[in-house]
């Protein structure tokens, strides 16, 4: 007899979202582990190591997800969450305990660091465009224009949050 675990998986398999699925205790080949499964321990240089591609993964997994939000194949409704999702995520990440919890504060860093370089003139990204474009005209764009796309990117932020905001209350009365 053959009896299912429901377990919750989320960012190690490959998706953003922590979803419950059925398990039997078999594992197609990958190294993320859930929960009370099965824990390696690593030496210092060897966890530096597994840190890393770690987090080359993660960067991969959100600039693919990014890329999918501007190309349309994602739905922003489905992938986007705002305060309210990040609470709840953290919320159940912590009934798993501590390694979930740390390693969704992981992902959450590495997402917010990863979209603090985007292009947006309010955040780094746009500064680095603002002065890529400094250094390819010689001199600097002028205050005005600097003025109205920090503006610009204000207003894009909040319609962001806005709508994320939507998006998390949509998923509490939707049922998702």
């Amino acid at each position: 007899t053959l009896t299912p675990r429901i377990v919750t998986v989320g960012i190690e398999e490959g998706r953003i979202r922590p979803q419950k699925v059925a398990r039997i205790g078999i594992l197609s080949g990958s190294e993320w582990l859930q929960g009370p499964l099965a824990r390696k321990y690593y030496g210092f240089g060897e966890a530096v190591g597994k840190s890393y591609e770690s987090t080359k993964m993660l960067v991969g997994l959100t600039l693919g997800q990014i890329g999918r939000l501007f190309t349309g194949e994602a739905k922003p409704s489905q992938t986007l969450g705002g305060p309210v999702q990040i609470a709840r995520d953290a919320g159940a990440a912590a009934k798993e305990g501590a390694h979930t919890w740390w390693r969704l504060m992981a992902v959450l860093s590495i997402s917010l660091a990863i979209v603090n370089f985007l292009p947006v003139p309010v955040l780094d990204g746009g500064q680095f465009l603002f002065f890529l474009v400094e250094g390819i005209r010689g001199r600097p764009v002028s205050l005005r224009f600097r003025e109205r796309a920090q503006q610009v990117g204000v207003l894009f932020l909040v319609s962001l949050m806005l709508m994320v905001l939507v998006f998390d209350i949509g998923r509490i009365f939707g049922g998702g």
